[in-house]
């Protein structure tokens, strides 16, 4: 009797407490997206190029890394309401993560072998805000492990447009219904954004020139030159009055 309830509290029952959900150990497993944060303030922006990062690592208390077989993200740019200033994709990006050391693909990279273009840009509200990053590996029997380690997998290219009033702030959002991560059995991989304010672009208008040390002088110079002039005027018509008698009307110069 003794033995038997010694197998039942030993095997059965917590079998039985695993199975019903009540006695589970709670893992956490996700991959991480972190959108570098770049402020840029130009005079100008008309034209000015902008580059933000993309990069992913793996959080998970259980496991160190995690195999990732394809990867699509789709980002959109968000304009500060009532923008007098606007913000794009460049259409084509440079995709300059593909050569980079620290390209999650690298060395394992469909795009890199076929050279195609590693994304799409579109437009939805105004000119070239949506982009759709892409990649996948291609070697199906070499693995593109992520660890806990932040990699980089995507570099985004923008541009900026008109004359900002103060300071406008664009946000490049992920859309994470529209993005996904699969694993080598191509099962989709739980993914997050990081916390915190992510990709956030701040353009500014132009502000008054400060004149410097050398042009202040010369306007200073050129502003006595112009009072002593007049000033040897005024006394040369007054000269010119009391010698023919007449009353001083002296002229505005």
């Amino acid at each position: 009797m003794l033995a038997l309830r010694t197998f039942l509290s030993q095997f059965i029952v917590p079998s039985l407490l695993c199975c019903s959900g009540i006695f589970t150990s709670s893992t956490h497993a996700d991959i991480i997206v972190a959108i570098e944060n770049v402020t840029t303030s130009v005079t100008n922006p008309t034209g000015t190029a902008i580059t933000a990062d993309v990069s992913v690592s793996w959080d998970d208390t259980v496991d160190p890394s995690v195999n990732v077989d394809y990867a699509s993200l789709k980002f959109l740019i968000q304009p500060p309401s009532g923008a007098m200033s606007s913000l794009a994709f460049l259409n084509p990006q440079h995709n300059l993560q593909l050569v980079d050391p620290a390209y999650l693909f690298l060395g394992n990279s469909v795009a890199i072998t076929n050279g195609t273009a590693p994304g799409t840009v579109s437009t939805t509200t105004s000119l070239n805000d949506t982009y759709t990053a892409f990649d996948t590996r291609d070697n199906n029997l070499t693995d593109v492990r992520l660890g806990t380690l932040a990699r980089l997998i995507f570099r985004l290219d923008l541009v900026a447009f008109g004359t900002p009033v103060g300071s406008e702030s664009f946000s490049i959002a992920l859309q994470s219904a529209d993005s996904l991560f699969e694993d080598n059995n191509d099962d989709p991989i739980t993914f997050t954004l990081q916390s915190g304010t992510q990709g956030v672009i701040t353009l500014s208008g132009a502000t008054a020139a400060v004149p410097e040390p050398a042009t202040c002088v010369a306007l200073l110079f050129g502003t006595g030159i112009w009072a002593w002039h007049n000033r040897r005027l005024r006394l040369k018509w007054l000269h010119a009055a009391e010698t023919l008698g007449q009353s001083p009307v002296i002229p505005r110069f």
